[in-house]
């Protein structure tokens, strides 16, 4: 599913089960910050995660915040985003610093995404910035 690109685009059978209708595609830095997962990430951080769980929670974010504008990808302009925050175990998180976390919430850290048309007719979800 990856590409080598600035761009990794969102498998159709997925996108659809999201409920999007039209192509999906992320930046590299949102997917490498919020879906990537390697079998090397589980055992440097004892949490367990699959890749297509972290897409999944990206995708229906996303959609979630966008399900209550009707009209949002056929009247906003390519320029326009919505907002969302996506709570994810952050890749470079490791075993001594999570022995040191007293609530297990405390792994799922937040950060906001943002998803808007693109100029072809497509969905881009990218990463905006780190919730404080």
């Amino acid at each position: 599913m990856a590409s080598n690109s600035g761009l990794v685009p969102v498998d159709r059978a997925i996108a659809r089960e999201a409920c999007f209708t039209v192509p999906v595609f992320l930046t590299r830095a949102a997917y490498d910050d919020c879906v990537a997962w390697a079998d090397a990430d589980t055992h440097r951080t004892g949490v367990p995660q699959e890749e297509e769980g972290r897409l999944w929670d990206v995708l229906w974010l996303a959609q979630a915040a966008v399900a209550d504008l009707p009209l949002w990808l056929e009247l906003s302009d390519p320029g326009d985003g919505v907002t969302f925050t996506v709570h994810r175990v952050p890749r470079d998180l490791d075993r001594f610093r999570l022995a040191e976390l007293e609530d297990a919430n405390a792994l799922a850290q937040p950060v906001r995404l943002v998803i808007r048309r693109g100029a072809a007719y497509m969905l881009l979800i990218y990463f905006a910035k780190a919730v404080a």
